[in-house]
């Protein structure tokens, strides 16, 4: 019986600690450090933790499907390098520990880094050639990349 309550104890505890860790990661009401850190404590415990623990409970799944997503698909559009590295990596050994149970987030965060990437393309000077003298700005903005923009949307 005190082996049962210990490992309640031990279930609410991971809870806690990872709900509270997802708060401190929205980039809307926490500081550059802030994010920081938790973004590295946050990927020891999905480094540590047995993707099996990280289903177990319910409660801590939905942490990781809902909130925790949520801002990790917020801070994926940040400009600093060091906050993006970091989510990266956050989004990688979520994935990997996971993925099973995140097939809509998963969706949802390559469609938006995907746009993002489009987005940027679409913002490079009015004309690049390559090495071998090819206009990649006509095949970047040409038909073809109309016609990615409207598959997506």
């Amino acid at each position: 019986n005190g082996e049962k309550t210990s490992e309640l104890n031990s279930d609410s505890a991971a809870l806690e600690i990872m709900s509270r860790l997802t708060d401190l990661i929205d980039p809307y009401t926490n500081s550059y450090a802030t994010c920081t850190i938790s973004l590295r404590l946050i990927n020891m415990a999905l480094e540590i933790a047995e993707p099996s623990y990280l289903v177990s409970d319910p409660r801590l799944l939905a942490v990781l499907q809902d909130k925790l997503c949520r801002h990790l698909l917020r801070l994926s559009t940040t400009s600093d390098n060091v906050i993006f590295v970091q989510t990266l990596r956050v989004i990688f050994n979520l994935f990997n520990s996971i993925k099973d149970h995140l097939k809509i987030q998963l969706e949802v965060f390559l469609t938006s880094v995907h746009l993002r990437t489009l987005n940027n393309m679409n913002q490079m000077p009015s004309r690049t050639l390559s090495r071998s003298g090819v206009d990649v700005d006509h095949h970047l903005n040409g038909s073809s990349f109309s016609r990615i923009e409207a598959a997506l949307e």
